[in-house]
């Protein structure tokens, strides 16, 4: 019996190691990063838009070359995980605590636009709401870029808010508006983070 005893006993302070090993190996930023994060192919684009839908290599999404008009896209934004923060101080010189949408866009100038928003829509009431808008337009860093660049929005929220997946239903929507045929609208990616998201470095 004392044989089993110190066999069981090692046996389990053995897992124990192996799990703390194994546990110390997983970076911290995977534990306390929260970000979800869309490709722009990965939408789904409305019917009466699939003419003008174009996708790219790299996972991006535009208006074809030979033509004009506007493209809406939605991806649901079902795995975004609980937000623990403090509350906003304008005074603290450390991160930002605040949620935010991050697009990462293209907006060749003149005829160009891409407007991003994150929409919570109340399944108790129909109602529909607007958390965050990224619009190209209103960015003078992205206006007339011909290459990618991320433009970055705070969520228009309580401190205390939460994703509350019971009452709510969340999506991105994306336009993408294309009025002249030199114009060259684009959307690659979209991420939402909690305040120790990556895309907190481009505030």
């Amino acid at each position: 019996m004392p044989s089993l005893l110190r066999f069981t006993t090692t046996l389990a302070l053995s897992l124990v190691a192996v799990a703390g090993s194994a546990a110390a190996q997983i970076p911290a930023q995977t534990a306390a990063t929260g970000v979800w994060t869309a490709v722009g192919n990965s939408g789904e684009v409305d019917s009466a838009h699939q003419s003008l839908y174009q996708t790219n290599g790299t996972g991006s999404v535009q208006i074809k070359s030979a033509s004009t008009g506007r493209i809406v896209l939605r991806y649901n934004a079902s795995g975004i995980p609980r937000v623990f923060r403090k509350a906003y101080d304008p005074s603290d010189d450390g991160a930002d605590p605040r949620i935010q949408m991050m697009a990462r866009l293209r907006d060749t100038g003149a005829g160009a636009r891409v407007v991003v928003r994150l929409r919570a829509l109340n399944l108790d009431t129909g109602a529909l709401s607007t958390l965050a808008v990224v619009d190209s337009d209103n960015h003078d860093a992205s206006v007339g870029q011909p290459e990618y660049v991320g433009e970055y929005a705070y969520l228009n929220v309580d401190s205390d808010f939460q994703f509350d997946y019971w009452r709510y239903a969340y999506y991105v929507e994306a336009e993408l508006w294309k009025t002249s045929s030199t114009a060259n609208p684009g959307l690659m990616a979209v991420q939402i983070c909690n305040p120790a998201g990556a895309c907190q470095e481009g505030i």
